[in-house]
């Protein structure tokens, strides 16, 4: 009887996880496809599924799951080429980190990165719920993901520095030179050794609990350490122990300091071992040791202490430090790292051996080790080589892979120009000779729309180069082919722009062109002639993506100023032409400036890339300076030279950052400073444009520049792009260190369209006030570059180290990327090892490699998802 009972309790028990399984994965599922509105029949619908989950619920009887698993797409178990092996269909997200270890050592060939990508960082030790989120906004889910996490810098904590050299001078600087040098210093990870003089813990009127303690060197050096919320420092640190401190020191008023230092216990007098009974035996620390020689102990800590073990002591050693990985203290990552790198020491090896040697890399083991635990600096750079070249190699493939997917479904439009009467013509027409680059540039344009394959390239050119020239070119020859062409422009003044310019170079083609914007006056017809392909070329805003707008045979879409718009905002005209002649029409996006986005697309191979490296002759640079505004004697010589331009019958322009006076951003407006510049320079007439008026009330306001009723134009950065005055010869900036570098080169470039000479003022306040420093070090970056060069491709470099790419698989425009060039590589490098893995991809995707190459395609597929790839193709 009493066995018939334990019978029947296990078997509810078991009945009762299975229906608690069973509704938890039905849950899964309605969260992935979304509510529906119907309660009855979501639930046949899900009743509908019980019989799929039976063997998922036999298979958690046998081993239910032990801890959360990574939300990562599911990959296959099947390595590609490899035959099967005795763990293929092992579900191992569900097993403990110590099981899937033992399945997957079954094979001598090592463990490879797909067979990682399917375990949790959750199963490593340190890593909770919270901190999981926290490495899942770095998009490191996995544990392929870890090993494959760059740190952002290393820094070479063997050596000790004096406190009394840390910086260049003990007094504030006061010239650029002693700044620029302050802040090298600044900007350096150091490691610091000496005895705690003085701690104290007290509470701040924020409620914020602080630790501070004051170190003191052998060379009479001090040195404060503060601790935010971090008590337990309290019970850690005593006055009379020696520490090592680790990382960038400030200037405060009571000396210099460091934030939240890296602290390690190099000795402690009050857990010192007692005195051995052995008289011959030497005393644990001889009398009269230094601290210079207690520092070379760092590789030996105390067992309390917390911050120190042989494989996450922060000194003596090379520390990789990572980014966008906040709130998880360096210790545990590292700690994590070694976890997984001592529960799968060996990563088994994807690439073809001969494609190894003849690239002349690493091992891909080594290299996880290299990245994480160095033994030098001098290990890093071929580590970060071989894995940054995997990653590339990958992203290649999975492009490829798509992109032939998407090509069987949209074949390209082969815009052959017909005979080429018209591009002749056109050619002929123009009232002056291209340049070099204009050929080139229209020559690789125009081959490329020939192909049968949809075009996708990225047109580049400094402002004034003759990028609408080449545009007009392309456009001509889609007409030619019987095929229609779009331009998209972000502003109506743009706009408007292209299209006078259209009207008068193609006049003598006889082609209709038409401008389309919300308010355009003949919108109807404009409409109803693209529809039926009346029309030619039709040149408008955001217009041209309204749901009302169809095409009768789109061939060409050009984007202007493309960083305007949002990814899928260009993927609107790619898809009415796909529903208008079943084909993808090409594509061709123009930018005077990339922002970092544009850049990384072009360099990782999606976009191909046509450059106008020359200017036409008689341009000139503008000679670009930067004005301390605080400094009144220089802002009398700012008005005299407008003084001067007005009366030499110039014209030019004052930009504010923002409209209206703002209580939140100290910044000048440009409505309070056309007021005051009327009032101050009456000789001067004065005009007011920003992005608040009506698109007719600027109209009206540009007509008057253009008729020269106004000598300067005070405004906001609507004047960035579609405005072409020659007369324009002086461009003053306000508060510019407010401004990125791209928008400070759009600006400049409004002025000097002449022979005339022309100049730009960058306005900023070096100091504030109280005398302190004003400037970022970004800001001091960028003005320094702007005055150095003018040249766009080199301010894109420059940009693109300062802000970053942003993610290649999302929707951001700058920041963090997804496949940021690790530091250290320099451009020459990243551009070698991008331009090896275009090649290897292709040669690996036509079978060059045979069987061995198929693995590395398979992982490429699996760890870069059909999602991601998409998002490359339509970027």
């Amino acid at each position: 009887m009493l066995l018939l009972v334990v019978v029947c309790f296990t078997s509810m028990v078991v009945l009762s996880a299975a229906h608690q399984l069973a509704f938890t994965s039905l849950v899964a599922l309605r969260g992935r496809h979304g509510p529906h509105p119907h309660d009855n029949r979501q639930r046949r619908r899900h009743l509908s599924h019980r019989d799929a989950l039976q063997p998922r619920l036999s298979a958690a009887l046998k081993e239910p799951p032990a801890r959360p698993v990574a939300s990562r797409p599911r990959v296959d178990t099947t390595e590609g080429g490899g035959g099967r092996r005795p763990f293929d269909g092992v579900r191992l997200e569900w097993l403990p980190l110590a099981e899937a270890r033992k399945v997957l050592l079954q094979s001598n060939e090592g463990v490879s990165l797909r067979d990682l990508s399917r375990i949790s960082v959750t199963r490593l030790k340190g890593i909770s719920s919270k901190r999981q989120m926290v490495l899942a906004e770095a998009n490191v889910h996995s544990i392929s993901d870890l090993l494959l996490f760059f740190p952002r810098r290393y820094v070479d904590r063997e050596d000790v520095s004096s406190i009394k050299t840390l910086l260049p001078s003990r007094r504030r600087p006061s010239t650029p030179k002693e700044r620029a040098a302050d802040d090298a210093a600044l900007e350096r990870e150091v490691t610091v050794c000496g005895e705690i003089a003085s701690m104290s813990h007290f509470k701040a009127r924020t409620g914020t609990r602080i630790t501070k303690v004051v170190v003191k060197d052998e060379a009479g050096g001090r040195l404060s350490a503060v601790w935010f919320n971090q008590e337990f420092r309290a019970a850690q640190l005593r006055k009379g122990m020696v520490v090592a401190l680790g990382g960038k020191v400030e200037r405060r008023k009571g000396g210099l300091e460091m934030r939240t230092p890296d602290v390690q216990v190099i000795f402690d007098p009050f857990n010192a071992p007692p005195p051995s009974s052995d008289p011959s035996a030497p005393p644990p620390v001889p009398p009269g040791t230094t601290i210079q020689a207690l520092s070379a102990a760092i590789n030996q800590p105390s067992d309390d202490n917390d911050d120190a073990s042989p494989a996450t002591g922060f000194t003596g050693r090379v520390v990789p430090l990572y980014g966008g990985v906040g709130g998880i203290p360096p210790k545990i990552l590292l700690s994590v790292m070694q976890q997984a790198l001592e529960a799968f020491p060996v990563v088994r090896e994807a690439l073809p051996q001969r494609l190894i040697e003849e690239r002349k890399l690493i091992g891909r083991g080594e290299a996880v080790r290299r990245l994480h635990f160095p033994q030098s600096v001098e290990e890093v750079p071929e580590a970060r080589r071989r894995l940054y070249y995997d990653s590339l190699l990958r992203m290649q493939l999975a492009v490829l892979h798509r992109r032939e997917a998407i090509s069987r479904r949209w074949p390209g439009v082969a815009n052959t120009g017909g005979d080429g009467s018209m591009m002749r013509r056109f050619l002929e027409s123009l009232p002056f000779n291209l340049t070099n680059a204009q050929r080139r540039v229209l020559d690789e344009v125009t081959t490329d729309m020939a192909a049968d394959h949809p075009m996708h390239r990225l047109l580049q050119g400094d402002v004034g180069a003759g990028k609408t020239v080449v545009a007009v070119g392309a456009l001509l020859q889609a007409v030619g082919s019987g095929r229609q062409g779009a331009v998209l422009a972000p502003t109506e003044n743009l706009a408007g722009q292209h299209y006078l310019t259209l009207r008068r170079l193609c006049a003598p083609m006889g082609i209709r062109i038409e401008l389309l914007t919300s308010d355009s006056p003949d919108r109807q017809d404009t409409i109803e002639g693209l529809k039926t392909g009346l029309v030619d070329i039709v040149v408008g805003t955001h217009a041209l993506l309204e749901d009302t707008v169809h095409y009768y045979k789109l061939g060409l879409v050009v984007v202007d100023e493309q960083h305007r718009f949002g990814v899928n905002q260009r993927v609107v005209l790619r898809v009415k032409g796909q529903l208008a002649g079943g084909c993808t029409p090409d594509v061709l996006l123009m930018t005077a400036t990339p922002i970092p986005r544009t850049q990384v697309m072009t360099q990782y191979g999606d976009l191909l890339e046509s450059r106008l490296d020359e200017m036409p002759p008689g341009r000139r640079e503008v000679a670009t300076e930067v004005i301390d505004k605080a400094d009144n004697h220089t802002m009398a010589s700012v008005y005299e030279r407008l003084r001067q331009e007005v009366s030499e019958g110039r014209q030019g322009y004052w930009v504010c950052p923002l409209v209206n006076v703002s209580e939140r951003i100290e910044a000048r407006a440009a409505i309070e400073e056309h007021a005051r510049l009327q009032q101050l320079l009456p000789e001067i007439r004065f005009g007011l444009m920003h992005g608040q008026m009506r698109p007719s009330h600027k109209e009206a306001v540009m007509e008057e520049f253009r008729q020269r009723r106004v000598d300067i134009l005070v405004a906001t950065t609507v004047i960035e792009v579609g405005i072409d005055i020659p007369s324009a010869s002086i461009m003053v900036v306000d508060d510019a260190h407010r401004f990125g570098l791209c928008q400070l080169h759009q600006l400049r470039g409004r002025v000097g369209r002449s022979t005339d000479p022309a100049s730009c003022l960058l306005l900023t306040q070096f100091t504030d006030q109280d005398g302190a420093e004003n400037l970022t070090v970004k800001a001091r970056r960028r003005f320094a570059v702007m005055c150095a060069t003018y040249d766009g491709f080199v301010l894109a470099e420059e940009d693109l180290t300062i802000r970053g790419e942003g993610t290649v698989f999302g929707t951001a425009q700058h920041g963090e990327s997804d496949l940021r060039p690790p530091p250290g590589v320099d451009p020459p490098e990243e551009r070698e090892l991008l331009h090896m893995a275009y090649q290897d991809a292709r040669r690996i995707m036509g079978g060059e490699f045979g069987v061995e190459g198929q693995e590395v395609v398979e992982e490429a597929r699996d760890l870069i998802d059909r999602r991601k790839a998409d998002w490359l193709l339509k970027a």
